[in-house]
């Protein structure tokens, strides 16, 4: 049998939102803003590599004749750049997908990729610079300023990724500018480092709003996912109004209907004066009324709890003898089904520190459920032992078991569930929630362990103190 914590509904979509702090969410969306613009531009790299081996090295004689051979090894440095931060993408979209990616190990990955590519393709000044020749510098300026704004259309909103991407092109450039007398250089050597200065307070601000848009579409999305959670929960609990009171309807109209029924005939004395099957029929309407009155003590005790009012009168207990006398109130009806029903308390004369009333309508659901779900020549067993700390009170039976994802309603009020716990058995919906009310009033928890076709297990622990002393097998599957 497998186990479920029952403190909660399954997983929503808020949930899987929430796993991840917002910050840590933006990250990620930042590195894979970030990723998927440097392999772009790393994968066309080598390409515009060959252009500009060719460009300066003679088919345009203004701008250099440098020999191919010293531009080749370039050419496949930028080529072996490219593959490796495909390769860095590939990873870190597999990590992204699989929820895996953790932004301060990947973050400058990703920083010393960009910085990577850079580098590599700053090497374009030392290797095709010409002293002297005004063309050749003006295109390598060119150039170094493309590739620069090449950079800047990542649209991550990761500032590091800036530095990281222009500080090697710029700096490169500017100190070629620098080394050299001719009078253009000496002004771009001037001009480029306070371009450089706005490029970057300019791009820090832009980042800035970026990583804002993004963060505003993240909360939006976290937003979106509230909404639907509170429209889905608001659904369920529109269903499941309606189904109980259905259920109520029903569950109420058949004991009234018989007690109507049973004392119109005794009082119009239809059989006659003193007919002796009127004590049978007192019998029906007693029976009806207490039935009639158990419903209603569940509905109170429900909105009791909910309200906060319910007040537990805790006391040593025999607990032997309140399960035996709650086995003797079903074991008429478990007799009538065809159900074996078995208790077992040990050791014997075990005590529980619990309010009697409460203790006994946990039993008592808990062992009305299980032989209504239970089919003819199946087994009900109930057992009462001390656990640490207190005491573990658990029902078994051999029905057909609760699939696994549908295990956490079943602790819900006025849930029930089609394959087990449907309409066609009866009932408001209200047993199980109420066992899981009271042991956690007493500061206790309760479990259940079921397999579809093995039948199921609740497991109820009550503490010796009233304060919480969680038994380990109760706490488990928490």
């Amino acid at each position: 049998m497998q186990g479920t914590s029952l403190s909660g509904a399954p997983e929503t979509a808020k949930a899987v939102l929430s796993r991840t702090p917002l910050d840590e969410r933006l990250h990620t969306v930042q590195l894979g803003l970030s990723v998927d613009g440097i392999r772009d531009t790393a994968l066309s790299s080598p390409v515009w590599a060959a252009v500009m081996a060719g460009l300066f090295g003679g088919i345009v004689p203004d701008l250099g004749r440098t020999p191919f051979a010293r531009s080749w090894p370039w050419v496949v440095l930028c080529a072996i750049t490219g593959a490796a931060v495909f390769f860095l993408w590939r990873v870190v979209k597999t990590k992204a997908a699989d929820e895996k990616l953790q932004g301060r190990f990947w973050r400058p990955l990703v920083a010393s990729a960009y910085f990577s590519v850079a580098a590599s393709w700053c090497l374009i000044t030392p290797i095709f610079w010409e002293p002297d020749n005004i063309a050749n510098h003006c295109f390598l300026l060119l150039v170094t300023i493309s590739a620069v704004c090449l950079f800047l259309t990542a649209r991550s909103g990761d500032f590091l990724m800036v530095v990281a991407a222009t500080i090697p092109n710029i700096g490169i450039a500017w100190i070629y500018f620098l080394r050299h007398d001719v009078w253009f250089d000496m002004v771009i050597a001037i001009l480029l480092p306070l371009w450089a200065i706005q490029l970057h307070l300019d791009s820090w601000r832009g980042c800035r709003t970026v990583a804002l848009a993004h963060r505003t579409r993240l909360e939006m999305e976290i937003l979106a996912a509230e909404l639907k959670v509170a429209t889905d929960e608001a659904a369920r609990a529109n269903r499941a109004k309606s189904l109980f009171l259905a259920n109520m309807s029903h569950e109420l109209r058949t004991p009234l209907n018989a007690i109507l029924g049973f004392s119109e005939v005794i009082l119009t004395e239809a059989l006659g004066k003193n007919a002796p099957r009127y004590r049978d029929y007192v019998a029906d309407i007693a029976r009806s009324g207490r039935h009639l009155l158990g419903l209603i003590d569940d509905v109170l005790d429900i909105a009791k709890i909910e309200a906060e009012k319910l007040e537990l009168d805790r006391e040593w207990l025999d607990g032997e003898t309140l399960v035996e006398e709650c086995v003797t109130i079903v074991a008429g009806r478990a007799e009538r089904a065809g159900i074996a029903l078995i208790s077992s308390v040990s050791p014997s004369g075990l005590r529980v520190f619990a309010d009697a009333r409460a203790f006994r309508q946990i039993v008592l659901n808990l062992l009305s459920n299980a032989v209504k779900f239970t089919p003819s020549q199946g087994l009900v067993e109930v057992a009462l032992e001390p656990a640490k700390g207190g005491a573990m009170l658990t029902v078994t039976d051999s029905g057909r078991g609760i699939p696994e994802d549908q295990l956490a309603r079943l602790f819900q009020p006025f849930e029930q569930l089609d394959n087990r716990y449907g309409r066609a058995n009866g009932g408001t919906g209200l047993g199980l929630a109420l066992v899981r009310s009271l042991s956690e009033l007493h500061g206790g928890n309760c479990r259940i362990e079921s397999e579809v076709g093995k039948g199921t297990a609740v497991s109820v622990f009550l503490p010796n103190t009233s304060t919480l002393v969680a038994d380990p097998r109760a706490t488990a599957a928490a």
